[in-house]
C-alpha cells in the first residue's frame, strides 16, 4: 500500500493524469492499469516474502512452518485488499496528499480496535478452534477480493468526475 501510495504522490507532482488523458486512452484503463498494478505489487510481496519465510524456516530447521506462514501471509493479503479498498477510491476523490492521512486513519482503526477492543474480552486465540481461525482468514480474503473489485468502480465514479 505504501508504494502504490508513492505513486500517486509521484504522478500528482508529475501532473501525470493531465497527460494520461490527453492521450487515447480511457479514464477507465488507466484506472483499471492501477488497480492490476497494485494488485501484482501485493501479489509479488506475498511471494517474496513467503520466499523468504521458507528459506528462514530451513535455515533454522523448524517443522511444520509453512502453514503457519502461509495462513500469516494469508492474513496480511486479506487485511491489504481491505484497506485498499477504502484508500484507493479516497485517493481519487481527495488527491494523494490528503490521503496519506486516511490511510494512516486506516491502518490505526484496526490495530486500537484489537487493542482496546479484543484485549479487553479475555480472548486467547489457542481457545479459538483452528477451524474458526481458517475461516476468519479465508472469509477475510474472499470479503477483501470481493471490496477491492468493488473499489475500482467506486474509483471509476471519482476519477470520471475529477477534473486535471
Amino acid at each position: 500500500v505504501m508504494l502504490i501510495n508513492t505513486v500517486f504522490n509521484f504522478d500528482e507532482a508529475a501532473k501525470w493524469d493531465r497527460y494520461a488523458i490527453s492521450m487515447p486512452v480511457s479514464r477507465k484503463t488507466i484506472l483499471r492499469s492501477r488497480y492490476i498494478f497494485a494488485a501484482l505489487l501485493i501479489f509479488v510481496a506475498t511471494v517474496v516474502a513467503f520466499t523468504m519465510g521458507l528459506v528462514i524456516g530451513l535455515l533454522k530447521k523448524e517443522q511444520g512452518f509453512v502453514p503457519d506462514l502461509a495462513l500469516t501471509l494469508t492474513n496480511m493479503v486479506a487485511l491489504n485488499l481491505l484497506v485498499s479498498s477504502v484508500y484507493y477510491p479516497i485517493m481519487y476523490k481527495i488527491g494523494a496528499e490528503k490521503g496519506r492521512y486516511v490511510m494512516i486513519f486506516l491502518y490505526m482503526v484496526p490495530i486500537v480496535f484489537v487493542v482496546l477492543v479484543l484485549g479487553n474480552l479475555n480472548i486467547s486465540i489457542s481457545s479459538i478452534s483452528e477451524g474458526a481461525i481458517l475461516l476468519i482468514i479465508f472469509g477475510l480474503l474472499a470479503l477483501g477480493i470481493i471490496r477491492f473489485v468493488c473499489s475500482l468502480f467506486v474509483a471509476q465514479r471519482f476519477y470520471e468526475k475529477r477534473e486535471y
